[in-house]
């Protein structure tokens, strides 16, 4: 793949809680239309991994802020019905998908930053289903995303 990115989670500026994560990968898509389609995934889907200071979101879908404040880490139900109703496979192909929220409840739905990015690039597919990533232990320079200050718990 083309492109070597990265995308760094939590608080990479140490302006509060001072923990972060960066995930390095091989894409086929560079930064700038990384950048571009997950704005437009955002609108698309209402939700975002800050408070969605960037984006204008509509009436119909207003912002679902995931994993935006400290130790804020659990998917919210209506953040994970609103995905599963427009096509995000975000548990790729398990079998518990559409379930009640009081299913939803009892499940394992916190995010690290590796379950940030993986989302993050299961709503980009929608969008754009050729995009190809590859988690990498290399370092790059060219950061794509970044959010997910609340995925860190103490």
């Amino acid at each position: 793949m083309k492109y070597k990115l990265k995308n760094v989670y939590g608080d990479p500026s140490a302006d509060g809680h001072g923990k972060s994560e960066t995930i390095n990968y091989n894409c086929n898509f560079s930064r700038q239309k990384i950048n571009e389609i997950w704005e437009k995934a955002q609108i698309k889907f209402g939700i975002s991994f800050d408070d969605g200071y960037r984006i204008n979101f509509t009436e119909e879908k207003p912002l679902i802020a995931v994993c935006s404040d400290y130790e804020d880490s659990k998917l919210s139900y209506e953040a994970y019905k609103r995905l599963f109703d427009e096509g995000v496979d975000f548990f790729q192909g398990q079998e518990h998908l559409n379930v009640t929220e009081e299913e939803y409840e009892n499940m394992e739905s916190y995010l690290d930053s590796y379950g940030i990015f993986e989302l993050q690039m299961q709503m980009i597919k929608v969008l754009e289903p050729s995009l190809k990533c590859e988690i990498v232990d290399s370092e790059y320079m060219t950061t794509a995303l970044d959010g997910g200050y609340g995925c860190f718990i103490n």
